[in-house]
């Protein structure tokens, strides 16, 4: 990736919003960082201009390898991401990279979070998965140390993952460790220690202690998630200092099925939820990772949450996580319903694979922005590596009427896409070092203003220095109806009946400024309320509204105020102001209706203060979007294709022919037809019985089974199957994995090996049904496998009527073109959509072909799947 340029510290340096464009100026003012410094070089370049409506862009946004990203819009204007240390194409190995932007579309790097590991973490440890939040004055960056050393203080051995903190005074760094003491010699440690295990006695055994991500509850209360597939995900208190964990540990996520966790807030009819996304699967296999998101949501931050179906992400207790070893562990139960999602982002048969461990970010319309990461499938592999090359991505969040996300309406991952809204109606972020923008954009009533140069953590800031009566900065520019209104605000010092905030919606109506008419939002220290207010002629009329600030709330911190139009019926004028962190978490919420007379066709927006000095920032102004993502519905059957259907009533039909047939293991009876699992399908192991198949009809089809089946062993699968070969196919069933039944999305292929390898390492064994006889570096087999939902309804044991099955699944995959999309069913009724895979023929001599599989990649192989038949029909 070439840099447009680069810079270790650039906290005092802000974009300049659509009004203006100003070239960067380098100032080398705060201390480098040992890393960032290194590698530095100090560019001047013209920064491109923040996104307008109606501008396009393309994935990725950053075309290096930038795993599991968090990002967040800096008190000083830009927009930051910070990802999992890993190797980029050039071959330099980055800990923690930044990167920054104006318009969350061009991105320029910045240097390394950190020049070295803490002390207490593993020489050659990953930092992964960082977290970055602002609160207490300062930056502070969550991460995984996937390795520590040991640690006197908790006990532990070497070797176990853990999370660690570190904080910043500006987000470009330096960013120095922060957690507590690890004993010993260890100034610090981890926030989070290693865990033991507590399902069985070993004492080497420690759960996957990864991942963190913190959330602010509306009572200020923040709550850290972390964890992966061995152990499950967990949400804990984090205390007010940031520096520690305290209370009990609860558990959101399955063990088996869920890392990346990423929670927010969002409010439905005015119902709050918490949403829970996390990623599934395996986020790190090349072309043919088949990671993806899953949403559920919660009344409480501790949940249970559930899906759209009602199922949770791990049968739910309400008790913490036990501390004793008991015989079983809740974490890993082994039993159905249990294990949902709503499908947020799969694959869509484009070239992003594995798209999954996200954050999310809001644009000044208010459209929300999910940034992920995923693998082109044409350019798996980082540069001389085994690692996965997990660019960048972004991509739009819709939410439906009854509140669930889908991205791009449900169309998936973009190659190209409208850009966010970045340019606002009007803004300023007081870049300069002195007052002459004041009188450019601003006009003022009362107080005593100044641009300030700022610090490290904000850069520039208006600041009102008079704590004496009514003071306002009125925007020389007027507003549009329908706008959001977004600023940063923070208390200097205020009097007994101080109070600082924002206002629009003003028109001047007497003699001077402080006659006007507007709607106005206060923080009040004093009572600590979010007060709103409607001036007639200078004076407040109607009653004021107070809606509580969290007990904790530090009004001398910067923070969100915004004010959004949202009027959608005359003879009203209705606003929602809201109050949030740095990362949108919303502390207070209020939404009130005024007089119609105060909603104008055009206004002024601004600040202001009442006994009170406070410093403002940031103040953007863009349309409010009101967007609802279509209900998701699954496509329609189509029309009835009958010679390419089989009820299995007395004897198969004629179109269908075996794979590798072993006529002991299937048969008919009571109307299904019965295959006991054999074999398997993976890599050069390709020694499956009894794949049944047919000819596939031309033009899009869908094809659909009733299949009962209860696996009851690691990788014991059935389903539906399109098949080209044994090096190229495509399944969706069910599978037993861990202590979890799965539907699955299989795909196998020939791809390039990693490029630290110069072979294949393997060659097809005997008696394999592929058109390529010898495997190559450019041509090798490689497979995925997403996990798309549960497959067992009820709360029983996974597997427990394994040789008589009494779990049934529907299943169905649509093909258009060369895309093959799976849906499931555990009804009938209600289907969920699975990741999308792309497969062409392995050769004019192996068309592709549709059908039955029934595998068992291990010797237990006695337990029968039954599908009651087969349906395809023609789609347009």
């Amino acid at each position: 990736m070439s840099r447009l340029f680069t810079i270790a510290k650039a906290a005092l340096l802000k974009p300049a919003y659509g009004y203006s464009v100003i070239p960067l100026v380098v100032l080398l003012i705060c201390s480098l960082s040992g890393s960032a410094q290194a590698s530095t070089t100090t560019r001047t370049a013209s920064q491109p201009a923040a996104t307008q409506a109606g501008a396009t862009y393309s994935n990725p946004i950053i075309s290096q390898t930038l795993p599991d990203p968090s990002i967040i819009k800096g008190l000083d204007g830009y927009y930051y991401v910070i990802a999992t240390s890993d190797r980029w194409e050039d071959g330099s190995y980055h800990l923690l990279p930044i990167h920054r932007s104006t318009d969350l579309v061009h991105w320029q790097f910045v240097g390394d979070a950190m020049a070295s590991r803490p002390d207490w973490v593993d020489p050659n440890a990953g930092l992964w998965a960082p977290d970055i939040q602002y609160f207490n004055h300062k930056y502070y960056m969550y991460y995984t140390a996937s390795s520590t050393k040991a640690l006197p203080k908790y006990g532990t051995p070497a070797g176990p993952s853990s999370i660690g903190v570190a904080v910043a005074d500006s987000l470009a760094g330096p960013w120095q460790d922060a957690g507590p003491s690890a004993g010993g010699s260890f100034q610090h440690g981890p926030i989070v220690p290693p865990r033991s295990c507590v399902f069985n006695t070993d004492p080497n055994c420690y759960y996957w202690t990864i991942d963190p991500a913190v959330f602010t509850d509306h009572d200020g209360q923040r709550y850290m998630y972390y964890g992966s597939f061995f152990g499950g995900t967990v949400v804990q208190k984090l205390a007010s200092d940031g520096l520690q964990v305290t209370g009990s540990v609860y558990q959101v996520g399955h063990w088996d099925h869920y890392e990346g966790t990423y929670v927010i807030r969002h409010d439905v009819n005015g119902k709050a939820y918490y949403y829970d996304f996390s990623s599934s699967a395996n986020c790190c296999n090349g072309p043919e990772s088949p990671y993806s998101v899953v949403v559920s949501r919660a009344t409480s931050p501790l949940g249970p949450f559930v899906d759209q179906n009602g199922f949770p992400m791990v049968t739910p207790t309400g008790q913490p996580v036990p501390t004793q070893r008991p015989s079983t562990d809740p974490a890993g139960v082994n039993s159905g319903a249990q294990g949902g999602g709503y499908p947020t982002l799969k694959q869509n048969g484009n070239k992003w694979r594995g798209v999954g461990h996200n954050a999310i970010i809001t644009d000044l319309a208010g459209q929300d922005w999910i940034i992920y990461h995923g693998v082109d499938e044409n350019n798996g592999w980082v540069n001389g590596s085994g690692i996965s090359y997990r660019q960048l991505l972004m991509d739009r969040i819709d939410w439906t009427a009854d509140g669930w996300p889908i991205v791009n309406d449900g169309k998936g991952p973009s190659l190209t896409n409208v850009a966010p809204i970045t340019t606002p109606t009007f803004g300023d972020n007081f870049n300069t070092a002195n007052n002459s923008d004041l009188s450019t954009n601003w006009q003022t009533a009362g107080g005593n203003w100044q641009v300030v140069s700022g610090d490290m953590t904000a850069g520039g800031y208006v600041a009102q220095k008079s704590a004496n009566g009514q003071a306002l900065l009125v925007s020389q520019k007027t507003v549009p109806q329908g706008e959001r209104t977004d600023f940063n605000l923070r208390l200097e010092k205020a009097g007994s009946n101080g109070r600082y905030g924002g206002f629009v919606s003003y028109v001047q109506k007497g003699q001077g400024n402080a006659q006007g008419t507007f709607i106005s939002a206060f923080i009040d220290p004093v009572h600590n309320t979010l007060v709103t207010a409607a001036y007639q002629n200078g004076h407040v009329i109607q009653q004021e509204q107070s809606t509580p600030l969290p007990a904790g709330f530090d009004p001398t911190d910067w923070h969100y105020l915004t004010i959004d139009d949202t009027t959608s019926q005359p003879g009203l004028a209705s606003y929602r102001f809201t109050v949030s962190d740095s990362q949108r978490d919303p502390v207070a919420v209020q939404e009130r209706a005024f007089p119609a007379s105060f909603r104008h066709n055009d206004g002024n927006v601004g600040f202001i203060t009442e006994n009170a000095t406070a410093d403002f920032d940031n103040i953007t102004t863009a349309p409010l979007t009101h967007h609802v993502a279509p209900s998701q519905q699954v496509p329609a059957a189509g029309t009835p294709l009958a010679q390419y259907s089989d009820e299995f009533n007395g004897a198969l039909g004629s179109q269908w022919s075996w794979v590798r047939e072993d006529p002991t293991r299937h048969s008919l009876a009571n109307g299904q037809l019965s295959i006991t699992i054999n074999g398997d399908l993976y890599r050069n192991a390709n020694n499956a019985t009894n794949l049944l198949l047919e000819n596939a009809p031309a033009g899009n089809y869908m094809m659909e089974t009733k299949m009962t089946f209860d696996p009851n062993t690691n990788y014991q699968q059935a389903g539906l199957l399109v098949y080209s070969d044994d090096d190229h196919y495509i399944k969706v069933g069910v599978t037993h994995h861990e202590s979890l039944n799965k539907v699955i999305a299989g795909h196998e292929n020939l791809d390039p090996t990693p490029g630290d390898q110069t072979s294949c390492d393997v060659q097809p064994a005997a008696g394999s049904n592929v058109a390529i006889k010898t495997y190559t570096a450019q041509q090798c087999p490689l497979e995925g496998e997403s996990w798309d939902y549960l497959s067992n309804p009820n709360p029983t044991v996974n597997g427990s009527t394994a040789t008589n099955p009494t779990v049934t699944t529907w299943l169905r995959v649509y093909r258009t073109g060369n895309v093959y999309t799976p849906y499931s069913s555990l009804d009938d009724v209600h289907w969920v959509k699975g990741n999308s895979w792309d497969l062409n023929p392995a050769s004019a001599a192996y068309p592709i072909k549709i059908g039955l599989f029934a595998f068992s990649a291990g010797p237990v192989n006695t337990i029968p799947a039954k599908f009651d038949y087969v349906h395809v029909y023609n789609q347009p």
